[in-house]
């Protein structure tokens, strides 16, 4: 009985880059686990709690009115982000496009995020001077991280997009 070997996808002549190794895994870990809260959180909403018990936690938030399609939609991200991360390990073009585009997608997110809480300080300041210096202190510790994690994936989706990275994604000739 003989060993063959099936062609890989990614050119031969191309070193397998860490960088693209180590952003695979850690996405693989990280998508793996926001999957599985996904469909626990959505077994919760859809199975477990009734549409009163939903409204009683937050009667006039939109967020609570539409829980069910918000948790929905998480989950497909996290599926999407797992899948990408996986095509991203075993270099597949797609997968590396689809992998920019989330990168981008989280870039977006944090820059709506900010405009939102923006939004929601305009409105007038109440409680007291210690509650709002503490309220003041997460908008400075939100737009740090937004910044930071901004910046993290843009410089992951620049190094994606870098001739030598694209390289190793291109099929054998």
């Amino acid at each position: 009985m003989s060993i063959t070997n099936h062609p890989s996808p990614v050119n031969s002549h191309t070193q397998r880059s860490a960088f693209v190794s180590v952003v695979a895994w850690v996405f693989i870990v990280l998508g793996g686990f926001a999957t599985f809260i996904a469909v626990m959180q959505n077994i919760a909403v859809h199975f477990l709690l009734s549409a009163e018990q939903l409204q009683q936690m937050a009667p006039n938030a939109f967020t609570a009115r539409h829980i069910g399609t918000l948790f929905l939609c998480l989950l497909l991200l996290a599926v999407v982000t797992l899948t990408a991360a996986i095509a991203l390990l075993k270099r597949r073009n797609w997968g590396r496009r689809l992998f920019v585009a989330l990168m981008g997608l989280v870039i977006v997110w944090n820059i709506a995020s900010l405009l939102l809480q923006q939004q929601s300080a305009r409105e007038p300041a109440t409680g007291t001077l210690a509650r709002q210096d503490f309220a003041s202190g997460l908008d400075i510790l939100s737009l740090v991280l937004a910044v930071a994690l901004s910046l993290l994936c843009g410089w992951i989706a620049w190094r994606l997009c870098r001739p030598a990275i694209v390289a190793e994604f291109q099929p054998n000739g």
